[in-house]
């Protein structure tokens, strides 16, 4: 198998976080373009390559943190934020859209 390329020039070779970057850039300006679905699939796809890299280096990635700190904020301030949801429902709700390339409300 051959070097991956990215289709401008010859071979080239890119790491994680380079397609994750491009990835970003790409989204942005497709939610620019007012293309959603593929802005947020994108993005999406960006933030689960970063949150690998987190993981890979002992870090949590960052929307394992707001999970956490949405149910600490719950617990701190006996606030109904969120539907009393767990930190891993939080995060499959959040991650529902781009998944299944639906929008979704909190009371889901």
């Amino acid at each position: 198998m051959g070097t991956p390329t990215i289709g401008y020039e010859g071979d080239s070779t890119l790491t994680r976080s380079e397609v994750a970057r491009l990835q970003l850039v790409e989204a942005i300006d497709l939610f620019v373009a007012e293309k959603f679905l593929a802005a947020l699939t994108l993005a999406g796809a960006a933030e689960e390559i970063l949150g690998k890299l987190l993981v890979h280096r002992l870090a949590m990635p960052i929307i394992k943190e707001s999970a956490r700190a949405v149910t600490q904020l719950r617990g701190e301030t006996g606030l109904s934020i969120m539907n009393e949801k767990s930190e891993k429902e939080l995060v499959d709700l959040w991650n529902s859209a781009r998944k299944h390339g639906q929008t979704f409300s909190e009371s889901r």
